[in-house]
């Protein structure tokens, strides 16, 4: 509660300042503020030998605070620092009897230093992408970059571990020791300094040209390796209308590719879109090494897939898919594929409504999906949106083969910066003989920028 005050404070003295002069105007801040409060209820009740037992209900409470700000002055630069601060908290209550879980945690907290040709960034933070994949660590990120497009980044930092980790009552995948022992309390602690990270990457960028860059990331978890990636990947537009991107993901351990894809994207004219796309997956290699599951034989496969949308008309979009999945040994093969039409109407309602399907293969089973959508704006302040979804499978699950959810929802912009929705949804499927859930959220932007 305390860092919400902050910030709110924050977001409200900048948005309550008096107006600037012409040339403090220009040495202004950029910020940006936001708040989202979601509160939920929902209660399901499972079939069980014919009979529906009462599952209870839930009331959890979620907020989500982000601030940013950048071009801060400093004695020796101006313009020249940016900070970025993200945090969630969540309250969850379930029936009379139970006791309410607090919960929350910072996403990211990160202060960072530009030069002229280099950057530096203190704090926690996020690295995505190349071989780091996604990881979220406590350290440090320095870069450098040439006028003529050569850079340079590396990273380095503990990583960020989850606060339950190893907790009593926690089961951790894979863990052999949740299974030997019978108090998980008598496990020690994780140590920080044997969950560390670190990695970089070079890269080139010309323009809107190219951008293409080769990246290494190492992890460790308990003092042991946990991943060890060098990655290649890259984008190219080598004439308008055409995008080509690839990313090559190599597991130096396994010496065997973990991840490799490809894409082309072509839009010939303003009324036709076409993708192609391609990957070869191996998802034992993703996994930890740490992890018993990782040793493991989980099927790898190669993807094929088409994606087009078309425009034949202004207030008419059509798009379809097709995919194609190949199994490790060649004998199993899956497909996904499907289209849908878009209608827009840009009158005083503004009336958007659409229809979809989808066939989906699996080595399993398979299934059948419908949807259907619409959405309206009777007020400029007011949006009405409605949803269902059917889903028809090849095989029953629990004797059922059907699963149906229904979800409509009322939006109201209150003011500019404030919007609040409620919505509520129904479902009924294999697992749930009814599904029923409500949810509120409130939300608070507040943003300034001058770039």
């Amino acid at each position: 509660m305390r860092l919400f005050v902050v910030l709110g404070a924050v977001a409200a003295a900048g948005s309550l300042a008096a107006p600037l002069a012409a040339d403090e105007e220009e040495d202004a801040l950029s910020y940006q503020f936001q708040v989202d409060s979601v509160s939920r209820l929902f209660r399901r009740d499972q079939p069980t030998g014919g009979a529906i037992v009462a599952g209870g209900y839930a009331a959890p409470l979620y907020h989500y605070a982000l601030l940013r700000v950048a071009d801060i002055d400093t004695p020796w630069s101006k313009d020249s620092v940016d900070t970025e601060l993200s945090a969630w908290g969540n309250l969850e209550i379930g029936d009379v009897d139970e006791v309410g879980r607090l919960d929350g945690d910072v996403h990211v907290a990160s202060v960072r230093q530009r030069f002229r040709y280099a950057y530096m960034t203190l704090g926690r933070q996020v690295r995505a992408g190349g071989a780091a994949r996604f990881a979220r660590f406590d350290g440090m990120t320095a870069g450098v970059r040439a006028p003529l497009g050569l850079g340079l980044d590396a990273y380095g930092g503990f990583t960020v571990l989850p606060r339950w980790s190893e907790r009593e009552g926690y089961h951790l995948l894979g863990s052999a020791a949740d299974t030997l022992l019978r108090d998980p309390a008598a496990l020690p602690d994780p140590e920080r300094q044997r969950h560390w990270l670190a990695g970089g990457r070079i890269y080139a960028e010309r323009d809107d040209f190219v951008v293409a860059g080769l990246s290494y990331h190492e992890q460790a978890e308990q003092g042991g390796l946990a991943r060890r990636n060098a990655a290649l990947d890259l984008a190219l537009t080598p004439m308008r209308g055409v995008g080509v991107s690839g990313l090559v993901l190599v597991d130096i351990d396994a010496q065997s590719f973990a991840d490799a894809r490809g894409s082309i994207d072509t839009n010939p004219t303003s009324w036709l879109m076409v993708s192609g796309t391609y990957q070869h997956l191996v998802p034992s290699l993703i996994l930890s090494r740490q992890s018993v599951l990782s040793v493991f034989s989980t099927e790898s496969f190669d993807e094929w897939g088409i994606e087009s949308e078309v425009r034949p008309l202004r207030w008419m979009r059509l798009r379809a898919e097709g995919f194609v999945q190949r199994f490790e040994g060649g004998e199993d093969l899956g497909a996904r594929a499907g289209g849908g039409v878009r209608f827009v109407d840009d009158g005083p309602v503004h009336t958007t409504a659409s229809l979809g399907y989808r066939r989906v293969v699996e080595t399993e089973n398979g299934y059948h999906s419908m949807r259907t959508s619409i959405s309206v704006r009777p007020t400029p302040p007011l949006s009405l949106t409605g949803d269902g979804f059917l889903y028809a499978y090849d095989e029953p699950i629990h004797d059922i083969s059907t699963s149906v959810v229904g979800i409509a929802s009322i939006g109201w912009q209150v003011t500019e910066p404030i919007e609040l929705v409620v919505s509520g949804s129904l479902a009924r499927s294999p697992y749930a003989e009814i599904e029923a859930q409500g949810l509120t959220r409130l939300s608070v932007v507040l943003e300034r920028s001058k770039r």
